[in-house]
């Protein structure tokens, strides 16, 4: 066990050094302004999440664990998933790409592409780390997340190499990368795993959508209350300056976050889904205990890091480096939730609600900011972390725990 702790900790923290190095020269060679558009681009894309994906990956996870365990799936059966799948998410942020910034005359055309093919490689990506993972393979899950966050690290290598500070060439770059990633993972899996056709994954749209929809109403509220401000910055405001302080400054928090939480749930995920969810409350202290003390060394790091960036006009707004790593410790804890409501058999119809009244509260402090023109950072750094907290005292509150 220590040996593979130790393993863990090591992907993990390559995994991170990749991912803060990122983060240095994206910071340090885009604009601002061009750090928003990457992060405006990047909400567009998680819509797909947000409705299909999410969902959607959790459904298979279910239907899979206990074949991907002794090495067998329905190989026909997950290939067709994962086409259809990605088909519905993919056309969904299609068409919201082109409605959004056709209508608002916000970008071009190729932010409607690179938006359609962003949200279905993150997908597909993300699925393969998380087989692997209640498959109990954490090693190959860890891999899966260091080969991606290499990719985007050489992703933007090669446009400062080509001198090219824009945003849409960086995320073209990353997904030409990962594409030959994509391929590679579906290969060896296909290989390596035995062909059954014991259980079908796939049997219709409408099925599928039967099973997800708390999932995916849940997610589409999720996305408005952690996501909708930065289509506000851009579109109500054009203030694409602090759209890319809050949007890079609560990332740089949540990603550093989002390294420690895979480590604690590579351990935890099979153990939540093997014991039926006896261990989820001993998982979710962990989480709260590791993200309290990861909030409190943000600050210093945080200042190291924006000096070392020269970045200094950044620095009156530090203090959203630790609302990004409360807002991915909350969010880890909600996500820990879902399952050991789906593991339990109960009813998911607490989380759309739930979510739905955090991202009210969301958009009511956006309101108020747009109509008594108050600052928008400070009230959307208090509106993350409180309905947030919300979200995961309400759910957490109403859970059965017998």
């Amino acid at each position: 066990m220590i040996k593979k702790i130790s393993g863990l900790l090591l992907a993990r923290a390559i995994t991170l050094v990749l991912l803060l190095l990122f983060n240095f020269m994206l910071l340090k060679y885009l604009t601002i302004d061009e750090v928003g558009v990457y992060y405006l681009i990047a909400t567009v894309s998680y819509l797909g999440n947000a409705v299909v994906f999410v969902g959607s990956d959790l459904y298979l996870q279910n239907l899979i664990a206990g074949d991907i365990q002794f090495g067998c799936i329905n190989k026909r059966s997950f290939i067709e998933f994962l086409c259809k799948t990605s088909l519905l998410g993919g056309g969904v942020v299609f068409v919201f790409s082109w409605l959004f910034f056709l209508f608002f005359d916000v970008g071009y055309a190729e932010r409607i592409i690179v938006c359609t093919l962003l949200t279905t490689a993150t997908y597909v990506t993300g699925l393969f780390r998380n087989l692997y993972h209640v498959a109990g393979k954490a090693f190959i899950s860890s891999a899966i997340q260091l080969i991606d966050a290499g990719l985007k690290l050489l992703a933007v290598c090669l446009c400062v190499f080509l001198h090219k500070y824009i945003a849409i060439f960086l995320i073209f770059s990353y997904l030409i990368l990962s594409l030959v990633l994509l391929m590679l993972l579906l290969a060896i899996l296909l290989i390596t795993h035995v062909d059954v056709q014991s259980k079908s994954y796939f049997k219709s749209y409408a099925a599928l959508s039967k099973q997800i929809f708390p999932i995916v109403a849940s997610g589409l509220f999720n996305w408005l209350q952690l996501q909708s401000y930065r289509p506000y910055l851009s579109i109500v405001q054009h203030n694409y300056l602090a759209l890319g302080v809050i949007s890079f400054l609560t990332n740089l928090g949540s990603s550093a976050t989002n390294a420690t939480m895979t480590v604690i749930s590579q351990l935890f995920m099979p153990r939540v889904y093997a014991t039926k969810g006896r261990i989820t409350r001993l998982y979710l202290l962990v989480i709260a205990s590791f993200g309290m003390a990861g909030a409190l060394i943000s600050l210093p790091c945080g200042w190291v890091f924006l000096s070392l960036a020269n970045k200094q006009e950044m620095m009156p707004w530090l203090y959203l480096i630790p609302v990004g790593v409360l807002q991915e410790t909350i969010n880890s804890m909600i996500g820990v939730l879902t399952v050991h409501y789906m593991v339990t058999v109960k009813q998911l119809r607490i989380f759309p609600v739930c979510t739905l009244i955090g991202a009210v509260l969301m958009l009511f402090l956006l309101l108020v900011s747009q109509v008594f023109m108050l600052p928008a950072i400070p009230l959307i750094a208090a509106g993350i972390v409180v309905s947030q907290l919300f979200v995961f005292v309400v759910v957490f509150m109403k859970t059965n725990w017998s």
